[in-house]
């Protein structure tokens, strides 16, 4: 039981303009600035909780219609890889300058992030649904559910601040999450659709409260059919998340059948893979475009620089299109 614990515990964590650069704007009242990231915490007046954002601006000049934004969860661990990998890719061309805003937590210590973050990107779930899942230390019911008023927080207070920050593309904005953020942007694509461009999820939580996420599926693709919303949907697992071998973490081995039963239980590549696959089969307005990735050799956690560049790579290409893939077809 404690080897399932620590990988189920793992399992959950979340690790175009040319021409010359223009100064970044003075940083208002109350914003750090670091190294050309800038930083501000707030209390949200929708969940009560405190945060903290990580705002990276490109040192470029703005295109017409504004710089566009990607929101990246688990800010705390993800932001600074994200702001590289924008930096990089769009320094040569290969995508467009992006706003790229970390939403994470004035907080310090690791697990107190990871307790912190469950409430927000977790659907309710009971007692009895929470024990049909793999244990994982520290989350409870009363410590789930936030979901919902935590997109909402993202809507009402976080957009506003970051266009107050730069001028932004507000028809161009992409979500990123992982894992158990990667939950958080499927539950954003099944029921807010409207709200950004791109929805990108890496190794998403589908699992939880036995797959009760997708039941807005068949609502979602109705509103795509109809030409309501042509959402980009980019949808990443890692190869091994759904083998023997990436359960070997910690370095406390598994018993072949604790291997089994977690995979079933989480098909963590099995249930993304047959999301895409649904998704693409919808034909949607122009515009609608679903992208799924099974990246080799990568596990729960050594995905997340591959999927995070695939993210931006997706979101912001030069071309609006991005690479080409094919999704696997789920496991029966």
């Amino acid at each position: 039981m404690r080897a399932r614990t620590a990988v189920f515990s793992a399992l959950t964590l979340a690790l175009a303009g040319a021409g010359p650069a223009a100064a970044a704007p003075p940083a208002p009242e109350g914003i750090v600035v670091v190294d050309g990231a800038r930083f501000q915490d707030f209390r949200s007046r929708v969940t009560g909780r405190d945060y903290r954002l990580f705002i990276s601006i490109p040192d470029a000049p703005a295109p017409r219609a504004g710089f566009p934004v990607v929101y990246v969860l688990d800010g705390n661990s993800h932001f600074y890889t994200a702001v590289s990998v924008a930096r990089a890719q769009s320094m040569f061309g290969e995508i467009r300058p992006a706003v790229v805003v970390g939403i994470g937590y004035p907080l310090n210590r690791f697990d107190e992030i990871l307790k912190t973050r469950n409430r927000d990107l977790t659907t309710p779930i009971t007692a009895e649904a929470l024990a049909r899942m793999p244990p994982n230390p520290g989350l409870t019911p009363d410590n789930t559910g936030g979901l919902d008023a935590f997109l909402d927080m993202i809507e009402t207070e976080v957009k506003p601040r970051v266009a107050g920050l730069a001028p932004v593309d507000a028809s161009d904005q992409t979500l990123f999450g992982h894992s158990l953020g990667g939950l958080a942007v499927v539950r954003a694509l099944m029921t807010r659709p409207g709200d950004y461009r791109t929805f990108a999820s890496a190794s998403p939580s589908l699992f939880w409260n036995d797959r009760a996420v997708l039941a807005d599926e068949a609502a979602l693709e109705s509103k795509i059919r109809s030409g309501a919303v042509a959402p980009r949907v980019l949808l990443m697992a890692g190869a091994l998340e759904g083998s023997s071998t990436g359960y070997r973490t910690g370095g406390v081995p598994m018993t072949q059948a604790q291997v089994d039963g977690l995979i079933s239980v989480t098909r963590m590549t099995d249930n993304p893979a047959g999301l895409g696959q649904r998704l693409a089969a919808v034909k949607g307005g122009p515009g609608y475009r679903v992208q799924t990735v099974i990246f080799p050799d990568e596990s729960h956690l050594s995905v997340i620089p591959a999927a995070i560049s695939r993210a931006f790579n997706f979101a912001l290409s030069v071309d609006g299109d991005g690479p080409p893939a094919r999704a696997p077809a789920p496991k029966p």
